[in-house]
């Protein structure tokens, strides 16, 4: 509630008053654009909120690093033109058009939670004496719209108990909320 400034002070000064014991510490993660609304309540915390760390979203090149170390410590090796396809399938993305259309362009980033999804699926579906990642495996298990849509009907099923209008009741949901008419991601409040 953007107006319970006293909930707001009174939520930081016991904040503040449990964070005075050196055994208790407090780790907050947030989106940048919340960080700055927590000025007013700075001085109520030991620390004043001083101690800071960005992280940056995960570039293309880490995202390589990551699938390819991965890999290796899970005993498989990563083919660098299969990685790379991966990577720029995972960094496309649709950019609007001055005239309202959409066009598919590489981005310089890749979403952690896709990758993970992506590469979990292309893990579990390979055959375990496949020890070598490479394109063909990319093309029958590592593409990332089948690997998300199948991530969210696994989820979506596993969420409704099997029951199938609660299934359909979750799936309109998420259309017409979290989806924008032009098939775009977009935010929600919770509520």
């Amino acid at each position: 509630d953007p107006l319970a400034i006293e909930a707001k002070h009174e939520f930081f000064r016991q904040l503040g008053e449990l964070l005075l014991d050196p055994h208790v510490w407090a780790l907050f993660a947030l989106r940048e654009d919340y960080l700055a609304p927590l000025d007013p309540y700075a001085d109520q915390v030991p620390t004043h909120l001083k101690n800071s760390f960005r992280l940056d979203l995960l570039r293309r090149d880490a995202a390589r690093d990551t699938i390819t170390g991965t890999a290796a410590e899970g005993g498989r090796e990563a083919d660098p033109a299969a990685v790379d396809k991966l990577v720029r399938d995972l960094a496309t993305m649709k950019v609007q058009q001055p005239d309202g259309t959409f066009v598919k362009q590489t981005g310089l980033y890749v979403e952690p939670l896709q990758l993970q999804v992506v590469c979990r699926g292309l893990w579990e579906q390979m055959p375990e004496d496949d020890l070598r990642i490479d394109l063909e495996d990319i093309e029958k298990f590592g593409d990332v719209t089948d690997a998300l849509s199948n991530y969210y009907s696994g989820e979506v099923g596993r969420i409704a108990g099997e029951d199938v209008r609660v299934e359909r009741a979750i799936r309109e949901w998420c259309g017409d909320r979290l989806i924008t008419p032009n098939g775009i991601r977009c935010q929600v409040l919770r509520g």
